[in-house]
């Protein structure tokens, strides 16, 4: 059974209720998937500059589902002085595919969102599909374009989930069996070679965070948000005030 706790930060800091869940998967796919991501700004006043999202270099390839609203890609110059005002184009969607990544990016998103993403381990979508990261650095398209046939009605399905449980649900019994039959004997005692150990710059997931709140015996989540002073020196966008769920 998923029970959902939430948790109050100090009143002081001032954050917009955003809400930001972070599953970490246990095995058998904890080597195909480093995290399953929930975004949602429903309901919630934010500024342009808190629409601003600023993504850190990183060698996973991320599957994400806009299951409400759009984003959009600033351009490659304007990362930096990144603003509201910045020239910006379209990301595909509503299920983007977004390979590994060299540089810092930099997304806006001009409406509320909800979104869903899927963070793949450096090599899965490989072992999985045949796509090489290396060929992904920096790249992005609609998933639908590029995933196999029989992929198609489950990401369909993920998008038309009526709920983030029901979602998880149909992710998991998609890629459990899938994943039995590619995974690599590499894979059994850890992170593969054509994973982390040839990347450049491995970097921890997520960015910077501040563990608040405690680990609850037996059910399998635990509590963090990140903290005020990360989110205002790494640009990140309004950290959450409730709580961010952990599997």
């Amino acid at each position: 059974m998923i029970r959902c706790t939430e948790i109050t930060l100090p009143p002081d800091l001032n954050l917009p209720p955003t809400l930001n869940v972070l599953w970490l998967p246990e095995t058998p796919l904890a080597a195909c998937l480093r995290a399953v991501v929930l975004r949602d700004t429903r309901g919630v006043l934010l500024s342009p500059k808190q629409r601003l999202n600023h993504v850190a270099v990183s060698p996973y390839f991320n599957l994400t589902w806009f299951l409400e609203g759009s984003g959009e890609l600033l351009s490659e110059g304007q990362v930096r002085q990144a603003t509201a005002e910045s020239s910006r184009r379209a990301l595909p969607g509503p299920i983007l595919l977004m390979g590994p990544t060299e540089q810092p990016f930099v997304t806006y998103n001009p409406g509320p969102v909800r979104t869903l993403m899927l963070v793949f381990m450096p090599d899965a979508l490989h072992h999985l599909v045949g796509l090489d990261s290396r060929e992904w650095i920096g790249r992005s398209a609609d998933a639908r374009e590029v995933l196999p046939l029989e992929w198609q009605g489950w990401l369909d399905a993920v998008l038309n989930a009526p709920s983030e449980t029901e979602a998880l649900e149909i992710i998991e019994n998609f890629l459990n069996p899938r994943w039995a039959t590619c995974r690599p004997a590499s894979l059994l005692g850890g992170p593969s070679e054509t994973g982390y150990k040839v990347w450049p710059c491995v970097l921890p997931f997520p960015a910077p965070v501040a563990v608040c709140g405690r680990w609850s015996a037996g059910s399998g989540w635990r509590l963090v948000t990140p903290c005020a002073s990360c989110a205002d020196t790494h640009g990140m966008s309004a950290p959450t005030s409730k709580a961010v769920r952990l599997i």
